[in-house]
């Protein structure tokens, strides 16, 4: 799978099915680059060993589709490639810091657990620094790119993070994505109000979207999705169905 560009500092490595596996996010600043998920596949290891000089991640949630070269596993866990030789004893890729939610924390314990809130209330423009929920930011003086890492509500997975990228792009995994519940694709009312009210908030109009057929979306098109999802909720009921 190569790695497509999206402009000079942001590129991905695109998901796939077989084995499961999230999309791979690649920031490169002037002096270590930004990870957001690691996937699956023996090509997202070999590339997260084969990038030079320092490296941060960010794992969006615990599923092992973004996770499992972050955790320790088995091969025989998880359907994998055909030709997939790799030894039970890999090498985990390295990195200087590893921000995780707080459930993320249970699969990979030695990430910097992040206890935050579900909703985060104080983000507006530029002005983070009166919150400490805002995990970490990088002003854009300091590796040639600006970084965000901070939670998301959402109703697919709890404890999730996003990653913002100069004000511009928001790295959100599976954040845009519902939840099964007996069986139905079912969103969380109260969570699903949340993660609209933090999208309108932030100053990013790119998502980036794992799993999706076009990576990148406009953000006002997935509001205008989840608006309309949250106007079918039900008086009294805390699920909406997605029809």
């Amino acid at each position: 799978m190569p790695e497509i560009k999206i402009n000079d500092r942001i590129s991905y490595i695109p998901a796939c099915e077989k084995p499961l596996s999230a999309d791979v996010g690649i920031v490169r600043g002037d002096r270590k680059a930004y990870i957001f998920d690691v996937g699956s596949t023996v090509e997202t290891l070999d590339f997260l060993h084969g990038l030079e000089g320092r490296c941060d991640i960010v794992v969006s949630h615990f599923h092992e589709d973004h996770t499992w070269w972050l955790t320790e596993h088995h091969k025989e866990d998880k359907d994998v490639s055909e030709g997939d030789t790799i030894s039970l004893m890999y090498v985990r890729p390295r990195y200087e810091r590893l921000y995780v939610g707080s459930l993320t924390k249970k699969y990979i314990p030695d990430g910097e657990v992040i206890s935050a809130p579900t909703i985060i209330s104080s983000i507006s423009g530029n002005n983070y620094s009166a919150d400490e929920r805002v995990i970490f930011e990088s002003g854009s003086e300091y590796d040639g790119v600006k970084i965000s890492v901070f939670p998301i509500p959402n109703s697919h997975c709890k404890g999730g993070l996003a990653m913002m990228v100069d004000d511009e792009y928001l790295f959100i995994g599976d954040s845009g994505y519902c939840m099964e519940k007996d069986g139905k694709a079912t969103y969380n009312a109260q969570l699903l109000k949340a993660e609209i009210d933090l999208l309108e908030k932030v100053p990013a109009d790119k998502l980036l979207i794992s799993h999706d057929r076009k990576f990148v979306r406009d953000k006002a098109v997935l509001l205008r999705q989840m608006k309309t999802i949250y106007s079918h909720r039900s008086s009294g009921s805390p699920y909406i169905t997605a029809e």
